[in-house]
Protein backbone atom coordinates (compact mmCIF):
# COMPACT_ATOMS: atom_id res chain seq x y z
CA UNK A 1 0.00 0.00 0.00
CA UNK A 2 2.86 2.39 0.81
CA UNK A 3 4.41 1.80 -2.62
CA UNK A 4 1.12 2.61 -4.38
CA UNK A 5 0.80 5.79 -2.31
CA UNK A 6 4.38 6.79 -3.22
CA UNK A 7 3.78 6.12 -6.94
CA UNK A 8 0.51 8.11 -6.88
CA UNK A 9 2.25 11.01 -5.11
CA UNK A 10 5.04 11.08 -7.70
CA UNK A 11 2.58 10.94 -10.59
CA UNK A 12 0.68 13.90 -9.19
CA UNK A 13 3.92 15.86 -8.70
CA UNK A 14 4.97 15.10 -12.29
CA UNK A 15 1.59 16.16 -13.68
CA UNK A 16 1.69 19.42 -11.73
CA UNK A 17 5.27 20.09 -12.83
CA UNK A 18 4.32 19.44 -16.47
CA UNK A 19 1.36 21.83 -16.25
CA UNK A 20 3.45 24.59 -14.64
CA UNK A 21 6.10 24.13 -17.33
CA UNK A 22 3.45 24.43 -20.06
CA UNK A 23 2.35 27.71 -18.44
CA UNK A 24 5.79 29.07 -19.45
CA UNK A 25 5.96 27.73 -23.01
CA UNK A 26 4.61 29.24 -26.23
CA UNK A 27 4.05 27.56 -29.57
CA UNK A 28 5.60 30.48 -31.49
CA UNK A 29 8.89 32.35 -31.23
CA UNK A 30 8.71 35.97 -30.04
CA UNK A 31 11.69 38.31 -29.80
CA UNK A 32 11.56 41.25 -27.38
CA UNK A 33 11.78 43.76 -30.26
CA UNK A 34 8.29 42.64 -31.35
CA UNK A 35 6.72 44.36 -28.35
CA UNK A 36 6.09 48.10 -28.20
CA UNK A 37 6.19 50.26 -25.06
CA UNK A 38 2.77 50.87 -23.56
CA UNK A 39 1.02 48.30 -25.77
CA UNK A 40 0.20 44.89 -24.29
CA UNK A 41 0.02 41.73 -26.40
CA UNK A 42 -2.12 38.74 -25.46
CA UNK A 43 -0.39 35.43 -26.20
CA UNK A 44 -1.61 31.93 -25.33
CA UNK A 45 0.73 29.49 -23.62
CA UNK A 46 0.75 25.73 -24.28
CA UNK A 47 -2.07 25.30 -21.75
CA UNK A 48 -4.09 27.66 -23.97
CA UNK A 49 -4.23 30.25 -21.20
CA UNK A 50 -3.65 33.92 -21.86
CA UNK A 51 -0.41 35.68 -21.01
CA UNK A 52 -0.10 39.45 -21.28
CA UNK A 53 3.30 40.66 -22.51
CA UNK A 54 4.22 44.35 -22.46
CA UNK A 55 7.10 46.79 -22.45
CA UNK A 56 7.00 49.33 -19.68
CA UNK A 57 6.57 53.04 -20.40
CA UNK A 58 7.88 53.93 -16.92
CA UNK A 59 10.98 51.75 -17.31
CA UNK A 60 12.02 52.04 -20.98
CA UNK A 61 13.16 48.76 -22.45
CA UNK A 62 11.82 46.64 -19.57
CA UNK A 63 9.66 43.72 -20.67
CA UNK A 64 7.03 42.14 -18.40
CA UNK A 65 4.74 39.09 -18.50
CA UNK A 66 1.51 38.64 -16.56
CA UNK A 67 -0.73 35.61 -16.18
CA UNK A 68 -4.05 35.15 -14.43
CA UNK A 69 -2.40 34.82 -10.99
CA UNK A 70 1.08 36.28 -11.51
CA UNK A 71 1.40 39.98 -12.21
CA UNK A 72 4.37 41.74 -13.79
CA UNK A 73 7.04 39.07 -13.98
CA UNK A 74 10.07 41.01 -15.20
CA UNK A 75 12.12 39.63 -18.07
CA UNK A 76 15.67 39.60 -16.70
CA UNK A 77 17.36 38.30 -19.84
CA UNK A 78 15.61 38.38 -23.23
CA UNK A 79 16.21 36.77 -26.60
CA UNK A 80 18.48 33.93 -25.48
CA UNK A 81 18.76 31.72 -28.57
CA UNK A 82 18.12 28.00 -28.14
CA UNK A 83 18.11 25.18 -30.67
CA UNK A 84 14.31 25.03 -30.65
CA UNK A 85 13.39 28.70 -30.15
CA UNK A 86 14.19 31.63 -27.91
CA UNK A 87 14.24 31.88 -24.11
CA UNK A 88 13.26 34.86 -21.97
CA UNK A 89 14.32 34.48 -18.33
CA UNK A 90 11.78 35.92 -15.87
CA UNK A 91 11.91 36.66 -12.15
CA UNK A 92 8.68 34.88 -11.12
CA UNK A 93 6.83 31.61 -11.71
CA UNK A 94 3.75 32.13 -13.86
CA UNK A 95 0.67 30.58 -12.28
CA UNK A 96 -2.77 30.34 -13.83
Amino acid sequence: MLIVKHIRSNLIKNMVTKEILKDHLLSNVFFSAAFKAGKAADINNLNNEKLKVFKSVEHPGSLFVSSKETKNAKVLDADVLATNGVIHIIDKILLQ
